[in-house]
């Protein structure tokens, strides 16, 4: 008859080999974080190499003047245009005569007077100051009274084109009256327009 064998006691150290296991994991991994994860991640929080707060911040100022910037090119445009259409108004980029017609009779009838005729001729070989081109302009008027005329007179003086009056007659008692100006414009193809057309938009009051 065999013997029953005895159950040798176990270790304590072997009873505890798996808790002892675990916690060796546990510690080695927690070693691990420190030191290969925890110095990269050192890098990304406040002030780190890799905090992308201050790029996030940079990229909001970036937005925001690249807004003004478009603002300002917006603003830009609309003066430039305003002031080409101001320019164009003093010193035009051809005779228009039928814009110049609409203003001398606006101003006759303002003042009580009628524009009866007008006649116009190009002078094509003299040019005024800047490469401006000269045109006479031959106007009668009438309808009205000496004062009346010298209204119109001082309006035309004050004439958003350019024009000068060279001669003024009229026929007393008949209360009709002769003038002469000289009305310039400006041909694309010489130098003023264009120079001025390519500065910086200033402010012109007319």
């Amino acid at each position: 008859m065999n013997k029953p064998t005895k159950q040798q006691p176990q270790a304590p150290i072997i009873r505890f080999m798996p808790l002892i296991c675990v916690v060796a994991v546990l510690v080695y991994a927690a070693l691990v974080y420190l030191l290969l994860f925890m110095p990269k991640l050192g890098k990304f929080i406040d002030g780190g190499e890799y905090d992308i707060r201050p790029l996030e911040a940079r990229i909001v100022d970036d937005g925001q003047y690249l807004q003004e910037l478009e603002l300002a090119l917006t603003d830009y445009k609309s003066i430039n245009s305003e002031h080409k259409r101001k320019l164009n108004l003093f010193l035009p980029t051809n005779e228009d005569m039928p814009g110049l017609l609409v203003q001398l009779d606006e101003i006759a009838r303002r003042n009580g007077l009628v524009l009866s005729s007008i006649d116009t001729l190009v002078n094509e070989k003299e040019v005024g100051p800047g490469g401006a081109k000269k045109m006479r302009v031959s106007a009668n008027i009438g309808g009205g009274s000496y004062e009346q005329f010298v209204l119109v007179l001082n309006d035309i003086e004050r004439l958003v084109r350019l024009a000068d009056v060279q001669s003024i007659s009229f026929s007393s008692g008949e209360g009709t009256y002769s003038l002469v100006l000289t009305a310039y414009f400006m041909d694309p193809n010489t130098g003023l327009q264009r120079v001025v057309e390519e500065l910086p938009p200033q402010p012109m009051s007319l």
